[in-house]
């Protein structure tokens, strides 16, 4: 409870209410092949990053906006050895956090988690199904066979038109740096109770008749009462 206050015949009452929202605001950078360093300029990188200094500006204006981490995750193309694409990918994420740290100073201001991710050929499904790539369903049962990522792309390869199609529409994509943020959002409620009013004792009036003066006292007698209760 934040306060509480009397305001005439009510009792005013202020709670701060939190609501949390998970990951509520995500961002994603393109990198270019073997590249670990950040281009402004690549596909929709410039209006990623506007977004993301608009709600950095969000952040620090709103003080119902509580940031309680932020979560920047690299990521590579499946195509090549695996080990190298890891180190390329967390290249990717550690770039991007410098990037952020020396424009927002995000890793001084909030707990920041970087990690790295090789994707998997199958992650390039949904891709696939929504291209126009030549032998579409001959390379959708390579992506979701079973066969080792090595034998996939040399599957893959030995279709030339399929494969110089990936490589140009498909592939770019998923060499990417996400950042995602959570964060509470909180609210003040007002609660307005009426006080409970005193309850008020009746006032009685009397009236008194002296009917008899005796040495050894009065004799009072008493009419009807006239009573009468206010409030």
């Amino acid at each position: 409870m934040l306060s509480a206050d009397v305001d005439g015949t009510y009792l005013v009452r202020k709670y701060l209410v939190k609501q949390h929202a998970d990951r509520n605001s995500d961002y994603a950078v393109r990198y270019q092949v073997d590249v670990a360093q950040l281009s402004s300029t690549l596909a929709g990188n410039a209006r990623q990053l506007d977004d993301l200094q608009a709600f950095i500006d969000k952040v620090s204006q709103d003080k119902s906006l509580r940031v309680t981490g932020v979560t920047i995750t690299g990521y590579a193309s499946p195509d090549g050895p695996y080990a190298p694409n890891e180190r390329l990918a967390r290249k990717r994420a550690t770039d991007f956090r410098n990037y952020v740290d020396s424009r927002y100073r995000l890793s001084a201001s909030y707990p920041v988690t970087v990690s790295a991710v090789v994707d998997e050929w199958r992650a390039a499904v949904p891709a696939v199904e929504a291209s126009s790539i030549p032998s579409k369903q001959e390379v959708l049962q390579i992506l979701n066979g079973s066969d080792k990522a090595t034998v996939k792309e040399m599957r893959l390869k030995r279709l030339p038109a399929a494969w110089n199609y990936m490589r140009q529409h498909i592939l770019p994509p998923m060499r990417h740096v996400e950042m995602a943020f959570t964060y509470d959002k909180s609210s003040v409620v007002t609660e307005r109770t009426p006080i409970p009013l005193p309850e008020v004792e009746p006032v009685i009036h009397a009236t008194y008749i002296l009917v008899d003066d005796q040495p050894d006292g009065l004799i009072i007698d008493m009419d009807e009462f006239d009573c009468t209760c206010t409030m």
